[in-house]
Parts: structure tokens; sequence; C-alpha cells
């Protein structure tokens, strides 16, 4: 549907700004009492501004329904250009006003997996609150809808694998090598407890991080050379495998930076994969709505450098083993 305003209708919506904030939260929340919380008014006042909308466009805009309320056809048209276009005027006004993390107030939402809430994010909290307390972050899992919440401003930064899609940006934070977790005493390990050959580490019971049942790239790697591995357990988050391989005789391969924090909480051994394997990029995506905002580059920087600082603490330690009283 082709959404046109007259320029009375245009007029009107330009007197009051807030309207279209209230008609963006109310699309979103569909309720009321919702919206009103998102945008800081009482349930009356978000009451008045939706009858009020109604007016300006001569639409009932949400109507009852079973889960509660439901968008007309009318404002599915509306919601998108409204989010847009006010995701575009907070950007235009952030882009131009000073920005002193010391002082500001604001809160960012990160996409990533638990891989950084882990090894990275503890850092990055220690930073905000000796030289930004008045910023906040909402960590969120990965999900398909990844490019949709940088889009509509749900997320302002990704980080993990590269994402396809117009209006991104990217940035290459650093390469991620994989390695190889066992228990320090596993009967598997050879040459001082150096190493884990092949048969040995396909004789042994598997342990992968994977939200699906589809073959990863090792699988791939070892199918190539008619081989394949036992998986007996697998679980969408990285941080429960090292306590889970700490104390049995499963095995898993997972990112460096990973293996090596978790080692100074449990007992672990981390050696050469037994076959080699791809690095992996860890990229920084953000929307190019948010490519000047001050705020923002403050935040990309702040993760970058944090990260490369993370990893090359981490470097040139081979083959960590935690105290056995972790």
């Amino acid at each position: 549907m082709l959404l046109i305003l007259t320029m009375q209708e245009l007029h009107d919506a330009a007197l009051d700004l807030n309207l279209l904030l209230a008609l963006d939260a109310l699309l979103l929340e569909r309720n009321v009492t919702r919206a009103a919380t998102r945008v800081g008014l009482t349930q009356s006042a978000m009451s008045h501004k939706l009858r009020r909308l109604r007016e300006l466009f001569g639409d009932d805009l949400l109507v009852g329904g079973r889960q509660g309320m439901v968008p007309t056809e009318r404002a599915l048209a509306l919601a998108g250009p409204v989010r847009r276009g006010l995701l575009e005027l907070r950007s235009a006004i952030r882009s131009t006003a000073p920005f002193d993390p010391a002082t500001a107030q604001r809160d960012f939402t990160i996409i990533s997996s638990d891989y950084a809430d882990f090894v990275i994010l503890p850092r990055v909290l220690e930073h905000l609150s000796q030289h930004a307390p008045g910023i906040g972050l909402r960590m969120r899992p990965p999900t398909l809808a990844i490019q949709p919440a940088l889009e509509d401003g749900s997320a302002d930064l990704v980080m993990g694998q590269a994402i396809e899609g117009s209006g991104l940006k990217q940035r290459v934070v650093f390469e991620e090598t994989l390695v190889t977790i066992v228990r320090p005493d596993h009967p598997a390990l050879t040459d001082g407890g150096t190493c884990l050959p092949l048969e040995r580490y396909l004789e042994l019971g598997h342990v992968m991080m994977s939200a699906d049942d589809g073959p990863s790239v090792i699988d791939h790697i070892l199918a190539a050379r008619g081989r394949s591995r036992r998986i007996v357990l697998r679980t969408p988050y990285f941080v429960g495998l090292p306590f889970m391989v700490a104390r049995s005789e499963l095995v898993a391969v997972i990112p460096r930076s990973l293996a090596e924090e978790a080692a100074s909480v449990v007992p672990l051994r981390i050696v050469p994969p037994p076959l080699p394997l791809p690095s992996t990029r860890i990229m920084m995506t953000w929307h190019e709505r948010a490519h000047r905002d001050p705020a923002h580059e403050w935040l990309r920087e702040l993760a970058r450098r944090i990260t490369a600082e993370t990893v090359a603490s981490r470097q040139g330690h081979e083959n960590p083993v935690a105290p056995s009283s972790a």
C-alpha cells in the first residue's frame, strides 16, 4: 500500500513529533500500557495520543484481537517509514551533538554469542565503570533477524561472523584460531601432555557448540579425508563446554581466547588441533545510519581496542593449566 499524506496531514504531524514517537511505540509494543512505559507517559496520555493518531490518519490503526492489539493495514504501511524516519532523525541529531563518555547517559544493545560475554564483556564493563558510568549495555544472542535488528534500531552492534546485507558496515576485529581442550590428565594425551593424535581424537566423545544439527567445519574436513567423529553432545552455548570437558573424558574444539580464559577457572589442557583448521575472522557490524554517531564511534573503538588487548594478553600461553583447586 502506497503511503500518501496530504500537506495538511504533514503540517499537523510536524506540529507534534511526539505523536509519531507514540505511534512508533504503539506499533512496536501493540499494547497501550507498555507503549506508554516505553516513551515515559501515563496510560491515559498514551490513550489520548492514540485517539489523536486515529483522527490524523482517519484509521483505527490498532484494533482488539485475541493476543492483544492488532495493527490495521494502514498501520502496517506506516510502521516501517515511521520507524526509519525517527531513527534517521535521531542519528542526525546525535551526529552533531558532542559526546563525553564520562558524563553521557545512554544504553547500547549488542548482539553476540556468550563467547564475547565470557571473554570480552567483563573487560568492557570494567572500563565503563571507571570511565563511562552512565553507559549501559544490553546483550542479545544471535538470531536469524540480525539485519532487521540493526535496521530498526533494536540492536546497535553485532560481534561475530560476517553478515551480508545492504546498509551495513563491517570491520575485522581480530582473527581467532581454534584449539583442542581436554582435562589435564586425559589418557589420550601424548608427548608429555602436549599432543592429541588424530586417531585418539577420533576415538573420543566430542562436545560441540552448535545451534542446529548440521555438520561443522571440522566434520567437513574429516569427511574429505573419509573420516568422522562421534558427537555426544551439542549445545548452543560456548561457555559450558570447558566445564563439561574438565570433568569428563570428552574433547572439544573451541576458540583459543575462550579456552585460555576458561583455563584460568577450571583445569584444562590446551593442545593444537589434530588436523589443520582454518582461523575465523571476528567481525564488528553496524548500520550505516550510526556510522557518524560520536557515541557509536566511541563504542566501536572501545570494543575493538579491548578485544585486541584481550587477545594480545593471551598470546604465548600454549598449554595453560588451571590450578587443580579451581
